[in-house]
């Protein structure tokens, strides 16, 4: 298993990584089940993280080096179980308490991401579902996630266009829904009734996520990823 980092949309960013065989916690459903998962960094006060996996022996595996807020990883393929994912300061000894924990149950064929969100302080994790099936011909698949702490409840919206999202609260994810190929702006209304327009391009064939994020002002940024290409 090899975790990359990659900034969102659509340029990987090359890392050094480290492959580990990993035992699941829980027996696989059937020989070769796998399923995979990547992670996401939406905490703006966490500084950059180094993940690591707990294995079924109790071992811990380093994967991944330097997370950074607004990064997310490439997927990583493994045997379906349970699994437990420590974040750590980067460079911090692996015996060091970690900051985040938490377990997940990885089913057979799906895909997930494990993102962790909002202040450090009152930091919330999410396992989130992840449809990477193909969008109808001539279409794009496109779901937002709310990771702004700050920005309350949202309305996303594609300007003289369709609803994304309405009173999205943080944490949470809408499901995927397709819609025509092209480029877009898209607009976020904050729960105070700021408001962000981003042009964002959707191509034909993607599966994409929108992400509300802090901003380096006093409002949201938004920014998108495409979790699947060529599907």
């Amino acid at each position: 298993m090899t975790f990359a980092k990659a900034h969102w949309g659509a340029a990987v960013v090359s890392i050094a990584a480290i492959a580990a065989l990993l035992t699941p916690a829980a027996p696989a459903s059937g020989q070769g089940a796998t399923a995979n998962i990547r992670l996401a960094h939406f905490s703006p006060d966490t500084p950059e993280m180094d993940v690591y996996v707990v294995g079924f022996d109790g071992s811990e595996t380093r994967v991944l080096e330097g997370l950074g807020y607004g990064e997310v990883s490439d997927y990583a393929s493994l045997a379906a179980g349970n699994y437990t994912f420590q974040l750590r300061p980067m460079g911090a000894p692996a015996d060091s308490t970690p900051a985040v924990t938490a377990s997940a149950d990885l089913a057979n064929g799906a895909a997930y991401t494990f993102a962790a969100m909002g202040p450090n302080a009152q930091l919330q994790k999410a396992l989130l579902t992840d449809d990477l099936a193909a969008p109808p011909a001539g279409q794009a698949k496109v779901r937002l996630i709310q990771a702004s702490s700050s920005a309350g409840d949202v309305d996303v919206a594609i300007v003289d266009g369709a609803n994304l999202a309405e009173n999205r609260a943080f944490a949470t994810a809408t499901d995927y829904a397709p819609i025509a190929a092209g480029a877009y702006t898209v607009q976020v209304t904050t729960s105070d009734g700021t408001t962000l327009r981003r042009r964002l391009p959707v191509d034909a064939g993607t599966v994409n996520t929108l992400v509300v994020l802090e901003g380096t002002g006093s409002g949201p940024d938004l920014t998108r990823v495409v979790d699947a290409t060529g599907v």
